[in-house]
């Protein structure tokens, strides 16, 4: 079963949740979402990947570190790393993995989170740990291009938060089959966080968008912009009215809205603190097209919000 044949009935909820981290405090942002989102029942599977370890010979070719040493330095300040993010972060908490893996960052991510059976991978999309870079936005953006699971993304601004808490869960929707995949998702965070989820449709006029004289059209007659986008929005609300039945048929709380205007603007000037975007990727090609450069780039690099990525190899597969 393909994405466009795939009915909004699956059912998501968070047992286990994997986070990539790298030493630094960068990465550590994901921490208080992952436990935000897991609860205290979900299994939290803490992650570091080392790189392949290569012998190390002087100017004279002498071999002063050979792979094992280097591969068991890699290893010791791994472990390291990870029991004291423990040690800081979950005290008290008995339900964690610390898995050391050697590789390719994405590669791992994504096995691990397959060998674990992970539901949601939380990670940040900046950080340069003492091993070296792992949670940096080329990886992030790989991830979320290949990941079989949703991908949680925090952008690097703002301090690192203790505790946070969702309060809301906000699903921009196209109109695009594709889009309306991400559905399941949404209503199942907003049930596991016992939160509304909260529908948004953007309604760009093409006219808008692409002016006469850009694109060499003769000048519209009076009132034609006007009444395409009455049209435009009058198609939006009959949409979004669908997708909050879908959204409350998943047992989610829901509730929906239209807005006029450039959807960069728009979902940045509605976000909330405690708001959680989740949205659903257009293709492999990293994070969602329609708001790829813009919209999503400003929430990750400005904190406004995480955003939830829902790969569309995950859609496709919820189908089966």
């Amino acid at each position: 079963m393909t994405w466009r044949e795939l009915p909004v009935t699956a059912q998501f909820a968070i047992r286990k949740v994997l986070v990539p981290l790298d030493g630094s405090d960068y990465g550590e942002r994901a921490l208080p979402w992952a436990r935000a989102l897991g609860g205290d029942n979900a299994g939290l599977i803490l992650l570091e990947v080392v790189p392949p370890a290569s012998e190390v010979r002087d100017f004279r070719g002498r071999v002063v570190s050979t792979i094992e040493q280097i591969s068991t330095g890699y290893n010791e300040l791994a472990t390291d790393q990870l029991n004291d993010v423990r040690s800081r972060w979950f005290p008290d908490r008995e339900n964690i993995s610390l898995v050391i893996a050697e590789g390719d960052p994405t590669e791992q991510i994504i096995w691990a989170a397959s060998q674990h059976e992970a539901d949601l991978i939380v990670m940040s999309s900046h950080g340069r740990g003492a091993i070296g870079r792992f949670a940096s936005g080329s990886v992030a953006d790989r991830v979320v291009r290949h990941a079989p699971l949703p991908v949680m993304v925090i952008g690097p601004e703002g301090e690192i938060a203790s505790d946070v808490s969702v309060s809301r869960i906000v699903a921009p929707v196209d109109g695009s089959p594709l889009s309306r995949t991400a559905l399941p998702v949404a209503a199942g965070l907003g049930i596991q966080a016992n939160v509304k989820v909260f529908a948004v449709n953007v309604v760009t006029p093409a006219l808008d968008e692409f002016p006469a004289t850009m694109t060499g059209l003769s000048p519209m007659p009076a009132g034609y912009s006007s009444e395409v986008a009455q049209a435009l929005e009058t198609q939006a609300r009959e949409m979004i009215a669908e997708v909050v039945s879908e959204l409350k048929s998943l047992g989610a709380e829901a509730d929906g809205e239209v807005f006029t205007g450039t959807v960069a603007d728009t979902l940045s000037g509605l976000l909330q603190p405690g708001d959680l975007v989740v949205i659903a990727s257009h293709g492999r090609q990293g994070l969602p097209r329609w708001v790829l450069g813009s919209t999503a780039m400003k929430l990750i690099q400005h904190g406004a919000a995480p955003i939830v990525v829902v790969t569309r190899e995950y859609a496709e597969n919820a189908g089966e």
